[in-house]
Formats: C-alpha cells, structure tokens, sequence
C-alpha cells in the first residue's frame, strides 16, 4: 500500500525530524519519505545494497552500513532523526552512525510510504 500526503505537520526547511519504520523485505527500495524535487529538499529513508541511506536530494546520499543483513525477511526497525547539524541512523535499537550533512531545506510536501516520494528525483 502507498500513501502520499502533503501538510503544514510535517517538518520543513532544517527543523528536528525523525523518520522510523519496521520493514521486513528481501530487496532495495525508497521506505518512507517526504520534499520536494530540488536538491537538498527532500528526506527519504532507503535501503540499497545491503545500506540504509538517507536521501536528500541531488546525490546528496548519507550512507550507514550495518554489520549484519537487513534485506532478509526479518522484521528490523530503522529510525533516521535530524537534529538541525547532526544525521543519526538507529537500527534494532542500536546506534548505527551519525554524519554531518550541511543544513537542509526540505520542503513539506509528498510524503509518502513505500515509494518514490522525492517527487519523482
């Protein structure tokens, strides 16, 4: 099921935010996210080659890689929060890494679940 919402609820420009989600899948893919079509103006969580990614627009791409497999049909919580500086990745708990993109400018508009929800970048 894919869902796409746009509001005023969802954090924009450099503000605080979290992304989670439980997935349980054996491919990559886009899992959840939200922005607009420029660069640096969207926030998406994906998995690709075995990494977690955090897209944020025109190759802007934050990659975590976990010690163990996540595409294995085993339920695993993944959480990405923003902080305003610092980009931290969670998986099953546990710390995965943090890493320091320059400020973002994300554009409250398309989220969605289990698709490409950049607009279309």
């Amino acid at each position: 099921m894919t869902q796409s919402i746009s509001g005023p609820g969802l954090p924009s420009g450099n503000a605080a935010r979290s992304l989670e989600a439980w997935v349980n899948t054996s491919v990559d893919g886009d899992l959840l996210g939200y922005g607009g079509p420029n660069c640096n103006q969207y926030f998406v969580l994906a998995l690709s080659a075995g990494n977690i990614l955090v897209e944020l627009g025109c190759g802007a791409n934050y990659t975590f890689t976990p010690s163990y497999a996540i595409e294995n049909r085993i339920w695993h919580h993944i959480v990405a929060t923003w902080n305003g500086t610092t980009l931290t990745v969670y998986l099953d708990g546990q710390l995965l890494g943090s890493q320091a993109p320059s400020a973002l400018a994300t554009v409250a508009a398309n989220f969605g679940v289990g698709f490409e929800a950049d607009n279309g970048c």
